[in-house]
């Protein structure tokens, strides 16, 4: 289970790449679009009744 808000600090390169590959390997939807180290991300949580206590998280 990739535990997202966990990665408060993102500032070493290798937390950075550990964060974007969690986040590609638990995606929906493959935009193309990858994250380099020094760029900022925007995580959003909300709310998914797919399951018990679920969640549906959109990295921009």
């Amino acid at each position: 289970m990739f535990r997202y808000y966990q990665y408060t600090d993102l500032s070493d390169p290798e937390q950075f790449e550990q964060y974007v590959q969690q986040v590609k390997a638990a995606s929906l939807y493959e935009t193309g679009i990858t994250a380099a180290y020094g760029e900022q991300l925007l995580t959003l949580s909300t709310c998914s009744y797919h399951t018990e206590d679920g969640r549906f998280v959109v990295v921009a």
